[in-house]
């Protein structure tokens, strides 16, 4: 901030180098401090005063700009935060116009471009279908034009093979409104997923290695939550019971149709120690099936944690022992 003398002093350097140059300065904005002490903003010019070919002398003229600062100030500021966040995140952002070529892009210096491995400036001003693949333009044109159509956002998942490795990308696409409020294009912010969808591949592949090992086990399952709700079962224990896993699925311990009245308080007092974390030795448990008939089971069950070590499921798994106790 300028004072009182320090602006004399460029004032009056500006004004002997327009009379001795013979021309007008440039510009020159200064911050001023007013007697009341608020901050004023202004813009000195020098105009030289002339009689003919001579110069007679010159004039300083200045013009408050302290809103017009401010606003250029503040816009400033915002766009050096908006900066920020976008060079921190780890997605490439990216606009195209309403023809579908790439008119600007933004990116992290920590976390360069992965989706195209190209350096971005290669396809500025290019079209999507020269930068993409075929069947992958195809579909971000399609999202695009009904993302400009409809002004709303949309959401693109896409694999694409580079360097023999298929890899998976996210595209948020967003409508990039004007001042007159229509779409002028749209922004793009892609994320690579590639290791979230191998993820879930893994855990899809994984859940069907289990299925099959529950469903075709000699042993009888039973999946309990923590409040003692069946959530499922398998087909080995349908079969010995005699009842559909609609019949036995969300029935609670007092409402188990497989089990009498005392096998119902052990099974409850078994269920609620092993949710205090107490490992159990295996126990019998006589159970009844749907046609009356009674059987034997040998019961052990376990507790199934989560990522922080909670009991979120009980899993029971049963063995037909009746021959044994006929022994």
């Amino acid at each position: 901030m300028y004072t009182f003398l320090y602006m004399l002093m460029k004032i009056t350097k500006s004004f002997k180098e327009a009379i001795n140059s013979g021309q007008a300065t440039n510009v020159t904005e200064l911050e001023l401090l007013s007697k009341d002490g608020t901050t004023i903003c202004v813009e000195a010019s020098t105009r030289l005063i002339k009689y003919g070919d001579e110069i007679e002398g010159a004039v300083v003229v200045l013009h408050d700009i302290t809103r017009r600062s401010r606003a250029e100030k503040a816009l400033h500021e915002q766009d050096e935060r908006l900066r920020s966040i976008i060079t921190s995140m780890e997605d490439f952002i990216f606009i195209l116009d309403n023809d579908l070529q790439f008119v600007d892009y933004y990116q992290s210096a920590e976390h360069p471009d992965p989706t195209m491995y190209t350096k971005p400036e290669e396809y500025i001003g290019k079209s999507i279908k020269d930068v993409f693949p075929k069947q992958v333009a195809s579909d971000f044109e399609k999202a695009i034009r009904y993302c400009i159509k409809t002004q709303q956002s949309q959401q693109l998942d896409y694999p694409w093979d580079i360097l023999g490795a298929k890899l998976w990308f996210s595209a948020n696409i967003s409508p990039l409104m004007d001042i007159e409020g229509k779409a002028s294009g749209v922004t793009v912010v892609v994320r690579d997923i590639t290791l979230r969808i191998k993820t879930e591949k893994a855990l899809e592949e994984s859940e069907k290695k289990y299925r099959k090992i529950f469903e075709n086990s000699p042993q009888g399952f039973i999946l309990l939550d923590t409040e003692g709700h069946i959530i499922d079962v398998n087909k080995k224990i349908c079969d010995w019971l005699g009842y559909r896993p609609d019949e036995m699925i969300g029935k609670d311990h007092m409402l188990y149709p497989f089990l009498t009245k005392a096998g119902k308080v052990t099974a409850m007092k078994k269920f609620f120690q092993r949710l205090l974390g107490k490992v159990l030795p295996a126990y019998d448990l006589e159970f009844i099936t749907k046609s009356g008939e009674k059987f034997l089971g040998e019961v052990l069950a376990m507790q199934i944690r989560d990522d922080k070590g909670e009991i979120i499921q009980i899993l029971a798994m049963i063995t037909d022992v009746t021959n044994r106790c006929k022994t």
